[in-house]
């Protein structure tokens, strides 16, 4: 039997963490979740999950710090950013910073597991 694959989902909205875990879970992922930055940062050194689904308007630090102090420890997971900020600025800061992906809310669940599954 093959393990689950772990997604840390950080975002400071509880209803889209519950919204996502619920989805994921129900697709065969385990969840666990971070509600603001440092939240996201320890959960991730704790849980070491195999993708980060990383919001970037979070309310202790940028979401780019977040994938920042990530990415100084681990360059390997795969991380996406899902965030309502579309500007050009923030798609390259998140891909010049390591982001493997750069997602908008609001979001196609399918548009989701399809990156998971792809990463």
């Amino acid at each position: 039997m093959r393990r689950k694959k772990k997604i840390l989902v950080v975002d400071d909205t509880a209803a889209i963490r519950k919204f996502l875990k619920i989805t994921l879970e129900s697709n065969d992922f385990e969840v666990v979740e971070g509600q603001d930055g440092q939240g996201g940062i320890i959960a991730h050194r704790k849980e070491s999950p195999d993708v980060v689904i990383l919001d970037l308007g979070l309310p202790d630090m940028d979401g780019i710090e977040v994938l920042e102090k990530i990415r100084k420890k681990d360059k390997q997971t795969p991380i996406i950013i899902l965030t309502v900020r579309s500007d050009r600025i923030y798609i390259e800061a998140a891909r010049e910073k390591g982001a493997n992906a750069y997602m908008t809310k609001p979001f196609q669940v399918d548009d989701i597991i399809e990156t998971i599954e792809a990463l």
